[in-house]
Order: structure tokens, then sequence, then C-alpha cells
């Protein structure tokens, strides 16, 4: 359809709003799983490489706090332009 959205023009349309709304104002770089008694059961953390202001790869690794459980994962993005 060729249909390009610029989020930085002003005045935008309302649905543009919205939409503009659903995107992470940041990247997050820790989660704390806790179970129902509220302790903490793995810590989740995730560091970034930019290239300009978008992130090409992102470092998870998580930590057990009960048992030798820990992964690190490497997830690279991928931006398809025009």
């Amino acid at each position: 359809d060729q249909i390009r959205l610029n989020f930085a023009a002003a005045p935008q349309a309302e649905e543009i709003v919205r939409a503009k709304a659903l995107f992470p104002n940041n990247n997050p770089s820790q989660v704390l799983y806790k179970n129902e008694e509220g302790e903490i059961e793995y810590t989740i953390n995730m560091s970034y490489t930019y290239d300009g202001d978008y992130p090409t790869t992102a470092t998870v690794s998580t930590v057990s706090e009960y048992s030798d459980e820990n992964e690190t994962y490497v997830t690279t993005f991928t931006y398809l332009g025009e």
C-alpha cells in the first residue's frame, strides 16, 4: 500500500496518536519475576547494542534465585526499509 507514517509531524491524527501510544517508550532493562508470595524467583536482565536510535542486538540473561538455572539469549533485530 506504500503507506508512510511520520510520528514526529504535528499536528497528528487521532489514529496516529493512539498507534504511537502502543510503542514502548524505552526498552526494558530488568524484569523481576515473583511468585504469589511476592518472593523473587527469577531476575531477567536485558542489555542492548544500538545503531542510532534503534537496538541492533539484545542480550537477555536469566538468573534463578532457587536453582542453578541461568540462561543467556542473544537476539538480533533487523529493520526492513523501503
